[in-house]
């Protein structure tokens, strides 16, 4: 239910993509209704469910997925700078599944018992969308200071930008901990629990 609340993705591609119909309960009445993607305005990690005043709960989600296609899930790969992906271009969507995970394993984003690294709420971060104009301000900045460009991605509407560089330039680095509280030493967009 929350994975499509935020209009979850990875890798290029969202819920929205694949995305049939919803149940959901209102929290105050108890009726049980169906919500098709017309219901729920997707945009980029948003749902017409992402509100403070939202009345429902997601008890299941209907998904549809498209047949493989290895050059289609390359080139989603590559548009959205997933380069290593786009590479070892996937020969089924198995080959492509275990190369996610094994991606997702060196960045500590799957639960390992033994590493607090993967003992975490989560990545929730979103990757921002600025104008075109502030995006190359804030690009010839990363320049002067860091001796090269920043990361980012032209989409529809502006520039999104990294938030895993945003944080680490506002620094917050891999491992930073307050009282417990930390970011995974492997990847910043996660915050662990050190605490046991």
């Amino acid at each position: 239910g929350g994975g499509l609340v935020q209009n979850i993705g990875a890798y290029g591609q969202e819920i929205s993509e694949c995305f049939v119909s919803a149940r959901v309960i209102h929290m105050q009445d108890l009726d049980a209704l169906e919500l098709t993607a017309h219901n729920l305005a997707f945009a980029y990690r948003e749902t017409a469910l992402k509100t403070p005043d939202n009345p429902f709960i997601v008890t299941s989600v209907t998904l549809r997925l498209e047949p493989f296609d290895a050059d289609k899930a390359a080139s989603r790969c590559a548009a959205h700078g997933f380069k290593r992906m786009a590479m070892t271009k996937p020969k089924s969507a198995e080959s492509l599944r275990e190369l996610v995970l094994e991606t997702r394993r060196s960045k500590a984003m799957c639960y390992d018992k033994k590493d607090y690294n993967t003992h975490g709420v989560g990545s929730f971060f979103v990757n921002p969308v600025v104008s075109n104009v502030e995006a190359q301000r804030i690009n010839a900045d990363s320049i002067i200071r860091n001796h090269k460009p920043m990361p980012s991605f032209v989409v529809d509407g502006g520039t999104k930008l990294s938030a895993a560089w945003l944080i680490e330039q506002a620094g917050f680095n891999k491992g930073y901990c307050y009282k417990g509280a930390s970011l995974s030493e492997q990847h910043c967009l996660a915050i662990v629990n050190r605490m046991n």
